[in-house]
């Protein structure tokens, strides 16, 4: 194998510069297009959440304030771990009220738990606490098709959800 002067070696490097700040440019850009499109879905997600709020509100109207946000950082946790673990890019969010109890339902229809696999995260143990704490439960099982579901049930009369 025949070495480069370092003549030779300068002059290719100089050849070869515009292609490769051309192509440092052209990845630069893709970089901000995609930091961009990040960008616009938190806020897509932001506004999501405030909409979903403005309706739990109307939904919870028998809940007190402490319990309304419990609910709500529940309905918060569980849309994160669906963008963190679940592989999926949607999610549905149910929310029903009837009788003397509120209901919570968030599905994904991405990986789901492996089989054996601890569901005793930490997002699902503080969850898991925000439930007890307003006199509700907290189910996390397979959702129907694949995927996961989130049950969050929380009575709605003073006396589960006073704190």
């Amino acid at each position: 194998m025949r070495r480069m002067s370092a003549a030779a070696l300068v002059l290719a490097t100089l050849l070869l510069a515009p292609a490769a700040a051309t192509a440092a440019s052209k990845e630069q850009q893709l970089l901000m297009a995609e930091l961009r499109m990040m960008q616009q879905n938190q806020q897509l997600l932001q506004q999501s959440l405030i909409a979903l709020a403005d309706t739990l509100k109307v939904v919870t109207g028998r809940l007190d304030d402490q319990a309304a946000i419990h609910v709500y950082r529940v309905l918060q946790e569980s849309l994160a771990n669906v963008a963190r673990h679940s592989g999926s890019q949607h999610a549905t969010v149910r929310l029903r009220s009837s009788g003397q109890l509120l209901e919570l339902e968030v599905e994904d229809h991405g990986r789901g738990f492996p089989p054996g696999e601890s569901r005793r995260g930490l997002g699902l143990v503080a969850m898991r606490e925000r439930a007890a704490l307003v006199g509700g439960t907290l189910d996390v099982s397979e959702a129907p098709g694949g995927g996961t579901l989130v049950r969050l049930t929380v009575p709605t009369g003073a006396r589960g959800a006073a704190l």
